[in-house]
């Protein structure tokens, strides 16, 4: 046996070899390796173990997905104790046992990234598309062609896996042309279309039914002064749909190809083109509402937790928390156009509806919505959540962006939209505290209270007018209370006294018990209602509480039981406001 190839147990290696890392590939043959040294897994069904733990780095996987990939179908009645006997088995040979962990349900294999050729081939793409969106077009063609490169032949090549080769290898290839396409963009970008023909005319034949790069070939052929054969490259893929599949090209290739034929002059390559810089900056951050009172304390405290750090050495978060209603969400909005200037390059926004009746927004979604903003085209935006983090973190990196995540429910909701560097700041808004964000991410708190009488008695003259205030100052002064001071009762409350002509505040108050606030026009097909706000408090509450609020589900909810349940939860904060409701709306 080769030298180079046996185990560490017995190869009697120089001193310094046992303890170097290893490294695993798995983008071709399947490959160990401990410094120059490789370490043969020469049994089929450990290879297939390996080759599972290593596509599920740092994740666990479960007794049943390693019995699926060393068997597929054909499980055997004792397959626990023989995963058993090879997990052992590679632990031995690969020298390091704790680097193979057991987990409740299974096992994890804990390496670094940049251990495995699938994680520097995925870290080389994200670097790639963050400077191919952010028009750094040299960065991004060598960061491609270094991740490419990490490809030795086709995925898992010398493993026997029925299901990692119809589950987990498709995937890897179809990553692989994602970036190849990403690289051709990058190269026709730079004017490169003549050096790209022979190139993509081998691509078409390889993958035939992927439209993007017969795009790319009929681009360059036109490009090159070739316009007839880009019609026909057009001809042969448009037969190509027809005959095997039945479909016409997508709009891709159906508004080149009208392109081609009228000549448009967008197509040539100009210098200008090259040039141009796509650079995207998002304004994702909703319009600060015009009769935002009330809230300047709160905004100062929060730009100067989110300036007076030193963004460039440190990533500032502040979580804004407080009751349903009280107005968190518009004041993050206000802070965020406040900053401008501070953040040039951009806003995102995300509603991670933590306390929606809608389910959670999945992260894979929120992550690829901001990719989007960011100018990842959306056909290179991957698909596994991972993935998307990574290439975010890296359009991130060296910029100035602000970050809000609002309705958060927990901490683990917000870790994987955190930028990875300095520059950047995130607010977060939530009900809660959020203190493990304290712990992981020097989080600073700001608590968000109801509003004082005056600010409230300011909102209600800026929705119902002044005259109709200074004439039934003691009537508007009784709703304030009766709406606890809350942001969003008020304007419910504004907007359906609005809705009903003169405002008659005094006989309204006196109505109060039996106005219904969420058929009324104010709160009809707006998300933002009292109802949005009240479903989630009240499933909160404790047993005794939503008893007594005795809520009529079948036809809605009185304004002052609506209200009496987003002080319910705004108590803690503002007990004596609290108090005051309860005895109005008793």
């Amino acid at each position: 046996m080769d030298r180079k190839e046996r185990g560490p147990a017995t190869d009697g290696a120089a001193p310094g070899i046992r303890n170097s890392r290893l490294r695993f590939r798995l983008l071709g043959s399947l490959q160990v390796h401990r410094g120059e040294y490789k370490i043969p897994v020469t049994a089929a069904k450990q290879r297939s173990v390996i080759a599972a733990l290593l596509l599920r780095a740092n994740r666990p996987v479960s007794i049943d997905e390693l019995a699926q990939s060393a068997w597929s179908d054909d499980v055997p009645r004792r397959m626990v104790s023989a995963l058993r006997v090879y997990v052992m088995r590679l632990r031995q040979l690969l020298g390091e046992p704790p680097l193979i962990g057991t987990t409740s349900t299974g096992y994890v294999l804990r390496i670094p990234d940049q251990d495995l050729d699938v994680g520097r081939f995925e870290s080389l793409a994200a670097q790639g598309l963050a400077a191919s969106a952010s028009g750094e077009l040299d960065v991004a063609e060598t960061s491609f062609d270094q991740a490419l490169a990490e490809w030795r032949g086709p995925a898992l090549a010398d493993v026997e896996s029925e299901f990692l080769h119809r589950v987990n290898v498709p995937q890897l290839h179809d990553r692989r042309l994602d970036i190849e396409a990403a690289r051709n963009d990058v190269v026709l970008r730079k004017g490169g279309h003549r050096g790209l023909i022979a190139p993509l005319r081998q691509l078409t034949e390889q993958y035939p039914f992927h439209e993007q790069i017969w795009a790319q070939l009929m681009l360059a052929l036109y490009r090159s002064g070739r316009r007839t054969e880009a019609m026909n490259a057009y001809g042969a893929v448009r037969d190509l749909l027809a005959d095997r599949l039945g479909i016409d090209p997508g709009q891709e290739v159906e508004s080149l190809y009208s392109a081609i034929l009228s000549r448009d002059p967008a197509l040539d390559f100009t210098a200008e083109a090259r040039n141009a810089s796509p650079v995207a900056t998002p304004s994702q951050v909703a319009p600060v509402v015009p009769d935002f009172v009330g809230r300047a304390a709160e905004a100062d405290v929060i730009g100067e937790l989110l300036g007076t750090r030193d963004t460039d050495t440190a990533m500032p978060v502040v979580t804004l928390y407080g009751p349903p209603g009280v107005g968190k969400t518009s004041l993050a909005a206000f802070v965020a156009r406040q900053l401008r200037a501070r953040f040039p390059d951009g806003q995102l926004f995300a509603d991670l509806r933590g306390y929606s009746a809608q389910a959670p927004r999945p992260m894979t979604c929120v992550l690829a919505g901001f990719l989007r903003a960011l100018g990842v085209p959306p056909g290179q935006v991957p698909a596994e959540q991972d993935e998307q983090a990574a290439v975010y973190r890296a359009l991130l990196d060296g910029t100035r962006v602000l970050v809000v995540l609002d309705n958060a429910d927990s901490a683990e909701r917000v870790r994987p939209l955190l930028p990875g560097g300095p520059g950047c700041a995130v607010i977060v808004t939530s009900r809660h505290e959020l203190r493990s964000l304290i712990v992981t991410n020097d989080a600073r708190l700001v608590p968000l209270e109801v509003l004082s009488p005056d600010a409230a008695l300011d909102l209600l003259a800026r929705l119902l007018g002044q005259d109709v205030v200074a004439e039934q100052l003691d009537a508007v002064h009784r709703l304030a209370e009766l709406c606890g001071h809350l942001p969003l009762a008020l304007r419910v409350a504004a907007a359906d006294l609005v809705g009903r002509g003169a405002p008659d505040v005094d006989a309204y108050v006196r109505k109060f018990g039996s106005g219904n606030l969420l058929d009324s026009p104010a709160a009809e097909g707006d998300e933002v209602t009292a109802r949005g706000a009240f479903d989630p408090s009240y499933a909160e509450l404790p047993e005794h509480a939503r008893k007594g609020l005795s809520l009529p589900r079948t036809h809605g909810f009185t304004l002052h039981e609506a209200i009496g349940t987003l002080m319910a939860r705004s108590g803690a904060h503002r007990p004596d406001q609290a108090r005051r409701h309860g005895r109005a709306c008793s």
